[in-house]
């Protein structure tokens, strides 16, 4: 797995600021914000239920965001996924394309811990 560039993505911690194509991918898995509650076990609550991911942070650019997230339930797990942004026409996508999603020994609080996981073997390989 390649290392991110920092300086080529925008770091964004609301579900809100991503671009429309990655929510609409994110649909699926309902996300609170990073800091934001959400159910990190498998007890679900009768009246208003968390929900059972939270971002950490996303690394957005012009062609592929990356998003870094954690995700409760039987048992607590750290993901990083990376979404195709574009076709190969250079046009924006309707929904964001998932190309990996890799599983994370730990939360990372930036790009360049990512990549120190990275070179530490501390990202599974992908799937998709």
């Amino acid at each position: 797995m390649e290392k991110l560039n920092a300086g080529e993505l925008e770091i964004v911690h609301k579900i809100g600021d991503l671009p429309a194509p990655l929510r609409s991918a994110l649909d699926d898995t309902p996300m609170a914000d990073a800091g934001e509650p959400f159910s990190v076990g498998c007890v679900v609550r009768a009246v208003d239920p968390l929900p059972f991911a939270r971002l950490i942070f996303a690394a957005v650019g012009d062609q592929v965001a990356y998003v870094h997230y954690e995700q409760g339930g039987f048992a607590h797990l750290y993901f990083l996924a990376c979404y195709l942004l574009r076709g190969e026409d250079g046009k924006a996508l309707k929904t964001a394309r998932l190309i990996f999603r890799a599983g994370v020994n730990q939360a990372c609080s930036d790009i360049e811990a990512i990549n120190r996981a990275i070179s530490a073997g501390e990202i599974s390989a992908g799937e998709n």
